[in-house]
């Protein structure tokens, strides 16, 4: 009976474009290259839900928010989940838009948002997984 030699895969069997792929993969241009189609994934959805929520949006009363308005309340909405995330409460389906956010608030949200931020790029050598979670 004859045996049959099967090249592990980091020896000689390894193709001249396995090589290539291997270097192009640490490249920029080759991470960048090697996210394309996820980007051409992404476009192609954000392009339809604009397309399909459109006819939602029209019926939709046209009440303009100010992008100051918006942005605080980005700011303290984030801080209240992460506040329900170790204590749930106050949970329901629907979020009215509140009337205007104290300053207080805002100001605070986005002091606890920017110190964690910078806990996690602070500790980013000896707990990696804190950084990849927070800027997830």
């Amino acid at each position: 009976m004859r045996r049959i030699r099967v090249p592990e895969p980091g020896g000689a069997a390894r193709s001249k474009l396995q090589a290539q792929a291997g270097r192009e993969a640490n490249s920029f241009s080759g991470i960048l290259l090697e996210k394309a189609l996820l980007f051409e994934l992404s476009f192609g959805v954000a392009i339809a839900l604009m397309v399909f929520q459109k006819p939602a949006a029209d019926a939709m009363p046209q009440a303009w928010v100010p992008f100051g308005t918006r942005l605080a309340h980005v700011l303290v909405s984030f801080a209240a989940y992460l506040r329900q995330t170790i204590w749930p409460e106050n949970l329901a389906v629907f979020y009215p838009y509140p009337s205007p956010v104290p300053v207080w608030q805002v100001a605070g949200a986005g002091l606890a948002i920017a110190g964690i931020s910078f806990l996690a790029l602070r500790l980013i050598r000896r707990f990696p997984y804190l950084a990849v979670g927070w800027f997830w």
